[in-house]
């Protein structure tokens, strides 16, 4: 009988752990959805002020920051996509 009750503890001991895992997966994909890159980006010095152009295509979000040489660069989330040239 004693076998029985530590079986069980250590089971349910066991699926605890698994919800909790399951919680923090979910916790962390809501976080890379609501995440700023603009702000980000503003805090890293890697850009100044808010994007000037914006290109959504698919799940994609593509933001242009004109430069003062006329030149556009392009970001997506974190990293570089691109470089247009001066008008």
């Amino acid at each position: 009988m004693r076998t029985n009750a530590t079986v069980a503890i250590i089971l349910l001991f066991v699926l605890g752990l698994i919800a909790l895992a399951k919680a923090d997966e979910h916790d962390q994909d809501r976080d890379k959805q609501t995440h700023d890159w603009v702000i980000e980006r503003q805090e890293d010095y890697m850009v100044q002020g808010p994007p000037t152009d914006r290109i959504i295509n698919g799940g994609r979000e593509l933001d242009g920051y004109r430069q003062p040489d006329g030149s556009t660069v392009w970001f997506d989330r974190d990293h570089v996509t691109g470089i247009t040239p001066p008008r």
